[in-house]
């Protein structure tokens, strides 16, 4: 799987940051997640205004519906003793937190003809921040499950986040910057 795949999206899509686009356009959005969906409708704009936020999004080439986005904002990952003995194999700085890209939402919508274009998403996602490594200091990337069922999707190929820890019920998974370049330079 090449770079250039992991960036080329299947669907023909526009992208936009959330900024571009026209409240009638943002209230189109439709999630089987209602937490995402809200987050995408109510907060996704107010918080990239603010700063706190970046989010793109895909809408389809006539401009006319939201098929998906993902918010991302930049974290620091506290890592407990062994993971940070592990981690520190690899590096010569004893840095704890370690600096991250955290991945805060991610929605796709629910019409099933966008059916695996989350996938798709997230794999390019996951090679823009290694791309924004190259230019930041940034470590791991970042994200917290909402679900239980998401773990098995965030831990499958080409790239496997590993549960680093808990925030109560939903699992906390991260991704070293050092295995994406490891999985893109044998592809």
């Amino acid at each position: 799987m090449k770079k250039r795949g992991l960036l080329s999206l299947k669907l023909k899509t526009k992208v936009r940051g959330i900024r571009e686009l026209c409240r009638e356009l943002i209230d189109t959005f439709q999630c089987t997640d209602k937490n995402v969906e809200l987050f995408f409708k109510e907060y996704a704009l107010k918080l990239d205004l603010s700063d706190f936020t970046r989010t793109t999004v895909f809408i389809t080439e006539d401009e006319n519906e939201v098929v998906g986005f993902y918010s991302t904002f930049a974290d620091q990952i506290l890592l407990n003793r062994s993971q940070l003995r592990d981690y520190q194999k690899d590096s010569a700085e004893k840095v704890n937190p370690v600096p991250a890209i955290r991945f805060h939402f991610m929605g796709r919508n629910k019409d099933e003809k966008y059916k695996g274009f989350g996938r798709q998403m997230f794999n390019r996602k996951i090679v823009e921040s290694y791309e924004i490594s190259k230019l930041i200091g940034v470590n791991m990337i970042g994200l917290e499950c909402i679900s239980e069922d998401l773990i098995h999707y965030y831990s499958s190929e080409p790239f496997k986040f590993r549960i680093i820890r808990r925030n109560g019920r939903r699992p906390f998974l991260a991704l070293r910057i050092s295995e994406i370049d490891k999985i893109l330079r044998n592809t």
